[in-house]
């Protein structure tokens, strides 16, 4: 019964540590939603050569994203049309 007392215990924890970052992960995905329009998103990183792979990584850069919030942004930025390199 211990151990699954600290096994809950530790879990709400783990969960609490990583929610900020993953609201700030769906909260950028949602400003690039609206910011960004899909032909925009489209047209820079949407075709499959090296063009748009350089135009996603040079956007990404100053993004302020742990791994957590990269994946809901990726995500938005891949159902808006960029190419999954």
């Amino acid at each position: 019964m211990e151990l699954i007392k600290s096994y809950g215990v530790e879990l709400a924890r783990l969960v609490n540590e990583m929610s900020p970052y993953l609201l700030l992960g769906f909260f950028f995905a949602g400003l690039l939603k609206v910011a960004f329009p899909s032909r925009i998103i489209t047209r820079y990183m949407g075709g499959s050569n090296i063009r748009s792979v350089l135009n996603a990584s040079l956007l990404g850069i100053p993004m302020p994203l742990c791994s957590c919030g990269v994946l809901p942004t990726g995500i938005g930025f891949y159902k808006n049309g960029a190419s999954s390199g």
